[in-house]
C-alpha cells in the first residue's frame, strides 16, 4: 500500500465509517449537501486550513477568523 492509499485508508476511517455507524448522513464526505466541515493538510500532513459550516476559521499560520 503506498503512503496515498495510506492516508485515503486513515481519513475515510475517521470521517465516512464513524459517521455512518452513528447515521450521521450530513457529514462524512465531501458531496453537495452535507456539512461542510473540514481540514486541508500539507505533504507532511500538518493542518493548512480549517474549515467550519464552510467558513474559513484557522489557515496555514494558525491565525483563528471569526
Amino acid at each position: 500500500m503506498t503512503p496515498a492509499n495510506n492516508i485515503e485508508a486513515a481519513v475515510g476511517a475517521a470521517t465516512e465509517v464513524p459517521a455512518q455507524c452513528l447515521g450521521l448522513t450530513d457529514r462524512g464526505r465531501i458531496e453537495l449537501g452535507r456539512r461542510a466541515d473540514l481540514v486541508a493538510l500539507d505533504e507532511a500532513n500538518r493542518v493548512v486550513l480549517t474549515f467550519v459550516a464552510g467558513q474559513l476559521v484557522v489557515d496555514r499560520r494558525g491565525a483563528r477568523r471569526s
